[in-house]
């Protein structure tokens, strides 16, 4: 049962790395939206975590299944449905239950399989102790009103929490900086950014081994705050946008936790450019950019076809 969950473990991360390099170049082409590069990343999260899909000749699966031939797609059977499990790898004679096609393979997935579960789990274990570590230092922050509270720990605004959330502020904030604060940091909240972020990293310490698991959990961040900027700057205006640019200058600084999502973060150059020079969508921009997620997201998380 190890090994077989170590092999399509395995075949989710291959398919997740090709997906989430074709997401992490995307982010070069200006003209997107953040938060459509956001919400791709959600497809590679799925691809992370989730082993099965449903098949469609219009996969972008099948492009990847022409260009290597070891790239298959096995029909599994789920009550009156049929998913299917993207097989990379190839190494399986069958697969109800696996039998590999030799020895020495069937040793590696039994070695690997053992490694990558203990590591998984210490990984796990790891984030959770410092999630835990963190929350109560956190905590201490003294309450001001609503969720709101201030605390000596944190030297930029940050929201904690997944859903009960709590905004952060240093101790002695200028006052004036307080409604663009807001502005982000309700944005965080209202789109459960926490929560994705949490999940980001469960899936990283799944996929340990994989180390682009890694520089995609800190790009997701990264793009993560840049979208939480473009929503929050919608309905500014350019003299409020460079006064929210103002304020990001001055709460920049190096990320303390990947658990919340901080106001200042050490992308702030990119994140200033993007507030200054931001556009707001035509109508039918936006229509256009919501037909080419939907089209996208269809071709990515469907299997090819067998």
């Amino acid at each position: 049962m190890l090994k077989e969950a170590f092999y399509w473990i395995l075949n989710m991360s291959i398919i997740a790395t090709i997906y989430g390099l074709l997401v992490y170049f995307l982010r070069y082409i200006k003209s997107l939206p953040r938060t459509i590069i956001y919400s791709l990343w959600g497809v590679v999260l799925v691809r992370m975590l989730c082993p099965v899909s449903f098949s469609s000749k219009y996969s972008l699966m099948n492009l990847v299944s022409g260009l290597s031939e070891r790239s298959v797609v096995k029909s599994v059977p789920v009550e009156d449905l049929f998913l299917t499990l993207s097989n990379t790898i190839q190494g399986a004679a069958t697969y109800a239950p696996i039998t590999y096609k030799t020895d020495g393979l069937e040793r590696f997935f039994t070695i690997a399989s053992a490694v990558w579960l203990l590591l998984a789990l210490a990984f796990l274990l790891a984030m959770m102790l410092l999630y835990g570590l963190t929350m109560s230092e956190l905590r201490k922050a003294t309450l001001l009103r609503d969720n709101l509270y201030e605390g000596t720990m944190v030297s930029t605004p940050i929201l904690i929490g997944i859903f009960r959330t709590r905004i952060i502020l240093p101790v002695g904030m200028n006052s004036k900086h307080l409604e663009y604060i807001l502005l982000h940091e309700q944005v965080h909240a209202r789109r459960r950014d926490n929560l994705w972020r949490m999940i980001a990293i469960i899936a990283a310490c799944i996929h340990w081994f994989n180390p682009l698991s890694w520089v995609f959990l800190r790009v997701l961040i990264n793009d993560c705050e840049l979208a939480c900027d473009e929503k929050a700057v919608k309905c500014l205006q350019k003299e409020e946008r460079k006064e929210y640019a103002h304020v990001l200058l001055t709460y920049a600084e190096v990320d303390r936790t990947i658990f919340s999502s901080a106001f200042g973060s050490p992308k702030v150059k990119v994140r200033v450019q993007q507030v200054l020079t931001y556009r707001r969508l035509t109508w039918f921009s936006a229509v256009c950019f919501s037909l080419l997620v939907g089209i996208v997201v269809f071709l990515l998380l469907t299997n090819g076809v067998t």
